[in-house]
């Protein structure tokens, strides 16, 4: 993937993502007090660490693509940060909650486990989560086959790793629905490699977004698309 092109995708991503962050966040922290700091990784363009510092005072999102860097959202009390690697830049026991929302699939390793474990202080949270865009009928009524889509896993957690300093306090998969107009569905299919190659190839490409929006909305009675959505979540406790 071309370095315009990711940065044509990081736009995408930046301009829409669904409003889940924060609900299935909600679900995970029971603590009434803000965190001191946050760190969120595999940021992208912010969505996740905007959400979470809703429960910190401080956030720091980090993320291994540039272009996802440089398009994300400037909030007040959230910094970014390039993730050079597996080695996080931090000083051991810093952070008292640490997010990977839909990064950890990608970034899944015993030595990131082991660095989270350095850097999280003792009783501090570990949230794994992500969500999924039930899009199968939508895409196909586009003519795109979702199958072309590379294999991803939603449910991705820490198992098969080893660390007694982690321990497992909750799982859950919940499903919910919300209400998209035209435009940000747009935004949200081209956030995905595949799809925009499709589309650049059947639509123009200077006015891509605009004909998809106007494509959805012919496609609809309504003014916006119920879709529904799979949430997932994990929550580990540090002990050390």
């Amino acid at each position: 993937m071309s370095f315009e092109y990711d940065a044509i995708t990081a736009g995408h991503y930046a301009a829409y993502r669904p409003e889940l962050h924060n609900e299935i966040l909600k679900k995970c922290i029971t603590n009434i007090d803000d965190f001191s700091l946050g760190i969120d990784i595999g940021c992208g363009t912010g969505h996740s660490s905007i959400a979470l510092s809703k429960f910190c005072k401080k956030v720091i999102g980090i993320d291994p693509s540039e272009n996802m860097i440089e398009n994300a959202i400037v909030y007040p009390n959230v910094e970014y940060q390039k993730f050079t690697g597996q080695i996080l830049a931090f000083e051991p026991n810093i952070a008292e909650i640490v997010t990977f929302a839909g990064s950890l699939h990608y970034a899944k390793s015993q030595q990131l486990l082991n660095e989270v474990v350095r850097v999280t202080k003792n009783k501090g949270l570990v949230i794994v989560y992500d969500f999924e865009m039930l899009l199968d009928d939508i895409l196909r009524k586009l003519g795109l086959d979702s199958s072309e889509v590379n294999s991803y896993d939603h449910e991705a957690d820490f198992s098969g790793l080893s660390c007694k300093a982690i321990s497992l306090i909750k799982v859950a998969r919940e499903k919910t629905c919300l209400d998209i107009i035209a435009s940000n569905l747009a935004h949200l299919l081209l956030s995905v490699e595949e799809h925009y190659q499709s589309f650049e190839k059947k639509l123009e490409k200077h006015n891509l977004r605009t004909n998809l929006s106007e494509i959805l909305s012919n496609m609809n009675d309504s003014e916006t698309f119920a879709i529904v959505a799979n949430l997932y979540y994990t929550v580990y406790s540090i002990s050390k």
